[in-house]
């Protein structure tokens, strides 16, 4: 990467210096007074052939001057981004009107805050593409996956807000509706809207943003997917849609908040109720898979959530016909090699599966657990790991990947199989049970190998 300081004093230049990575280019391009010490021309900008990898760094105290390369830079390389030492703020209206362009205070040139910055802009431009990607006169349907959870709830509200559609705009739609009780309560408490549709429905839907979740979840593919925002690890491409995944990341709400964050929006206490549960419950409170932008979110979206609200959400009533599965649970778990396993059977709702195999990671020592069982016509599984050699859903994608939906992260995952093909892949019964189990025991051990 090239840097290129201009700056009218030399000694501010040098100073700028370590602040650069040791393996980057660096010019040190002087203005004004220092221009006429050093003996340096005219900056030739064409000659430089600027691109929009390239960083700048305006740090000019002469206003007439620092004007006056501003207005070169933006004519000669209009993408390059510009960080600027502001002087008094008056710069924000440009900072608005330029996505490629960042301020800083004199003081807090140095160091990480930099590094923010460059971030920022890089943000900024990433939502422009975005942006840019879809057809505001046409209706978004925001796709989450079946039964979204927190996470995904969140990330749809804010993307919405990111893009400033109205929910009659950018409707958030589901294959399978909302089930879970958390995801229930909290659809129920924001007066979040979700609509149950068919994938014909999203076929013909006329473009589509992917929130939580990427384009190989789903059992067919839609070919009118403008955008696709995840944490999850990257499964299939999707060309010609605006892509940001990134497995690094604990939550998808982390990666909207630093977007909302990066543009300046605004965050409502109903979003910021959202985004904070969403990402409290895919880490476990920044317990498992926590980056340092999640701690950064977390901490800042804390003092504006509602938390009695967030308390409504964590702790739904259970139904005594819920309690029977959970006994049920607890009557049937057998562990094998450090892993639990639990055949529910045939359960009346999908979100039992994901709650049992939460509560099971209770149970003794062992740091694997998956659950499953049948709902309707298919067979639920979720898996939930402790184990940072036992990726959860590598070991579902790979038992199950060619049989239904399946996929996940390394610490939950979870797999949906018509029953038909279910029995035909590993019979039914005892039989079946072990077959299952065997396979995801071999899975398992393969990670491990693996190292």
């Amino acid at each position: 990467m090239r840097y290129f300081l201009i700056v009218d004093s030399i000694g501010l230049g040098k100073a700028l210096l370590p602040e650069v990575g040791a393996r980057d280019e660096v010019f040190l391009l002087p203005v004004g007074r220092a221009s006429k010490r050093s003996g340096s021309t005219a900056v030739n900008w064409p000659e430089l052939r600027l691109s929009s990898s390239d960083r700048i760094i305006v740090c000019v105290a002469d206003s007439d001057i620092r004007e006056k390369k501003l207005a070169e830079i933006r004519d000669a390389a209009p993408k390059t981004p510009v960080l600027l030492v502001d002087y008094g703020g008056k710069y924000k209206k440009l900072r608005d009107e330029d996505e490629t362009f960042a301020t800083i205070e004199a003081g807090a040139l140095f160091g990480a805050k930099a590094a923010e910055k460059w971030k920022e802009i890089e943000l900024r431009k990433k939502t422009a593409a975005m942006r840019g990607a879809i057809d505001r006169g046409k209706p978004l349907w925001i796709l989450v996956q079946n039964d979204p959870d927190p996470d995904a709830l969140a990330s749809a509200m804010a993307l919405r807000k990111l893009l400033g559609l109205k929910a009659s705009a950018a409707p958030i739609v589901t294959l399978k509706q909302v089930a879970r009780s958390e995801n229930v309560s909290m659809a129920r408490l924001l007066k979040v809207k979700v609509r149950e549709v068919l994938a014909d429905d999203i076929s013909g839907a006329p473009q589509v943003a992917l929130v939580d979740v990427q384009p190989g979840y789903f059992s067919r593919e839609f070919g009118n997917v403008k955008i696709v925002i995840d944490h999850h690890p990257r499964t299939v491409k999707c060309p010609g849609a605006f892509v940001d995944v990134r497995p690094s990341c604990g939550a998808t709400s982390i990666i909207l908040m630093e977007y909302l964050e990066a543009n300046g929006t605004a965050i409502d206490p109903s979003l910021a109720t959202a985004l904070y549960y969403g990402i409290k419950t895919d880490t476990l409170a920044l317990g498992r898979e926590a980056s340092g932008g999640g701690w950064r979110a977390f901490s800042e979206l804390g003092p504006l959530a509602d938390h009695g609200m967030v308390s409504q959400m964590e702790r739904p009533r259970l139904e005594s016909a819920e309690v029977a599965v959970f006994v049920r649970a607890l009557r049937r778990f057998y562990i094998r090699r450090d892993c639990l396993f639990a055949d529910l059977g045939r359960v009346y709702k999908e979100d039992l599966v994901p709650r049992i195999a939460d509560f099971v990671m209770q149970i003794g020592e062992h740091k694997f657990s998956v659950v499953w069982g049948a709902v309707g016509r298919e067979v639920t599984f979720a898996a939930r790991s402790l184990n940072r050699a036992v990726d959860s859903g590598a070991v579902l994608r790979d038992v199950f990947g060619g049989l239904g939906s399946a996929g996940g992260h390394r610490v939950m995952a979870r797999a949906t199989i018509p029953a038909g093909v279910f029995k035909k892949a590993f019979g039914s019964g005892a039989a079946g049970k072990n077959a299952v189990t065997k396979k995801i025991l071999n899975a398992v051990e393969n990670l491990i190998e693996r190292g």
